[in-house]
């Protein structure tokens, strides 16, 4: 799904039967950065993964695809590293993945020259919303249940532009919750951005995190702990047999077992030895003490007598006594043989990462998923990167604050995620107010970058973004050109090639996949004699 040269390779791949001697292309963004956490060595990814199923620029590609795909959709996977576990000799790392896409519903707008923001042009060709459920049902296969549907738009406007989407998603959603059982019911949110945002004092990340802790507590994040990871459980295994020698290949689990049996007994020996010298000690001591002990007890009994009768005595005797078990259960503890330490298994630690996983996906979007849709990523990536560094030990909390250095490092790769994200789907740089303002820059100068992002998006939505368009469909297959048929640049539209019904005049079948070919693409290499279109809900390629 979002290997974007998967139509330019299948040639090869058809050939040798094989993609080994390939290499996917993935467009989106990625960046890495070697932060400090007290005193820990940690690394930061944050990859960004841009669809290859109805893509496209801004006012080109639009909502929803005749299979189910959105425009605009993005997976963005936030990776902590935390190095390798001395223990067991495997990584320690926790990830979060969150996606983007335009409202999923059939509609469209047609950019002119003269008009920045055109009208909401809302088409019914699915009252049902069968394909919008075909899209919530992929996003169901891919990340499991529940889907989080996070909508940003506005819900009170002067001229109804975003309101009108906004109101029909949510009629959407609650369609196709109504047919639904209770477990796989789609959890909509609506939240108006702008509203907050231009609240006097507003603080977006404040007001928003409620609703982030709450996806984090449904969905979770997934972490890698290698001592509770049955995957890792053969690696670590054959650790620990090469750390113990030629014995060790007898298996690892009688080892443990052998050993553990070996120093329970060895414990138990000196135990045992020891209580008999002690006790044989006692027994010559009392022999030499017997002479004296009739006076002794007779002093010890008048000494009782006379500190009876000091107020608080028996207070005191009572905490003494409660202080001596208590030392003497200390003592036990220390002198006690650890079991698991003693076994062939691995060291133990006051904090051992267990291993999570992810259960669904939180889905954001506003009109364009760009400049809104960004912002409220990063809320939700700071969120999760509390409880990632606290699911791997760093912290003893999952909270982190906004207004750290840390945070700080974070946000600025969530900002160039977003400029990149940006020109790619908008032509220019995203507005980033938000993040200029948390920085402490000038109002003035924040209102005079935004004024210049909007000029430069409009400018190539307007003159640059049809040939751009048509890159991408000759880039991505979804125009392959014939003899005696229009040249790309000569179609009026290319809403036909993202159907699912013709390509090039050609009727196209879908197929499903009998899994006898090597698949790359989501296509039959092995047919030739049929034209397909990239990007069927039948025929997903690399997930």
């Amino acid at each position: 799904m979002f290997v974007w040269n998967a139509y330019l390779t299948r040639p090869l791949r058809a050939t040798i039967n094989s993609t080994r001697w390939t290499l996917p292309l993935i467009h989106g963004y990625w960046e890495q950065r070697q932060v400090s956490v007290f005193g820990r060595q940690l690394t930061m990814t944050l990859l960004a993964r841009r669809s290859r199923h109805f893509a496209g620029t801004r006012f080109r590609k639009r909502g929803l695809s005749a299979q189910g795909f959105v425009a605009n959709e993005v997976e963005t996977e936030q990776i902590i590293d935390a190095g390798i576990d001395w223990a067991t000799g495997q990584p320690l790392w926790a990830a979060m993945v969150q996606v983007r896409g335009s409202v999923p519903l059939f509609w469209s707008q047609q950019a002119t020259p003269l008009s920045p923001k055109p009208d909401v042009l809302l088409q019914q060709f699915d009252p049902i919303y069968e394909k919008t459920a075909s899209h919530f049902a992929d996003l169901k296969r891919r990340y499991g249940n529940p889907i989080i549907a996070l909508n940003l738009l506005k819900s009170k406007e002067r001229r109804l532009r975003e309101v009108l989407l906004r109101r029909e998603y949510a009629a959407a959603v609650a369609l196709l919750n109504a047919a639904a059982p209770t477990d796989q019911q789609i959890i909509y949110i609506p939240w108006d951005f702008q509203k907050h945002a231009k609240q006097p004092g507003a603080n977006i990340l404040l007001e928003i995190n409620s609703i982030m802790e709450l996806c984090l507590n449904t969905s979770g994040i997934y972490v890698h702990g290698p001592a509770s990871c049955t995957s890792c459980q053969p690696a670590i295994q054959q650790r620990l047999r090469t750390k113990l020698g030629p014995a060790g290949a007898q298996g690892t689990q009688q080892q443990q077992q052998g050993a553990s049996e070996q120093q329970q007994q060895h414990w138990q020996d000196t135990a045992k030895q020891q209580q008999e010298t002690s006790t044989q000690q006692q027994q010559e001591q009392r022999q030499q003490e017997e002479p004296q002990q009739a006076s002794d007890e007779q002093q010890q009994q008048q000494e009782q007598i006379e500190l009876q009768q000091i107020p608080g005595h028996q207070a005191q005797q009572q905490q003494l006594k409660g202080f001596k078990q208590q030392q003497h259960k200390q003592l036990q503890t220390q002198l006690s043989p650890p079991l698991a330490a003693t076994s062939a298994a691995p060291k133990q630690r006051h904090f051992a990462p267990q291993t999570q996983l992810q259960r669904g996906v939180l889905r954001t979007n506003c009109i364009d998923c760009l400049d809104r849709t960004n912002v409220v990523q990063f809320a939700y990536g700071l969120a999760a990167f509390g409880r990632q560094l606290s699911a791997l030990g760093v912290l003893d909390h999952s909270g982190v604050d906004s207004d750290s250095s840390i945070a700080f490092q974070l946000m600025e790769m969530y900002e160039g995620m977003g400029h990149t994200l940006a020109l790619q789907y908008g032509g220019s740089e995203a507005h980033a107010a938000f993040f200029q303002k948390k920085r402490g820059e000038w109002d003035a100068t924040t209102q005079s970058r935004d004024l210049m992002t909007s000029i430069r998006r409009f400018y190539s939505n307007a003159y640059t973004d049809a040939e751009k368009q048509d890159a991408i469909n000759l880039f991505l297959g979804n125009y392959v050109p014939v003899a005696n048929a229009p040249p790309l640049w000569e179609l009026d539209s290319d809403y036909y090639l993202h159907t699912g019904m013709y390509n090039n005049g050609k009727v196209v079948e879908d197929v499903v996949l009998s899994g006898s070919v090597v698949d790359f693409s989501g296509d039959d290499i092995g047919r030739t004699d049929k034209w397909y279109v990239c990007g069927a809900a039948s025929m997903l390629g690399y997930k």
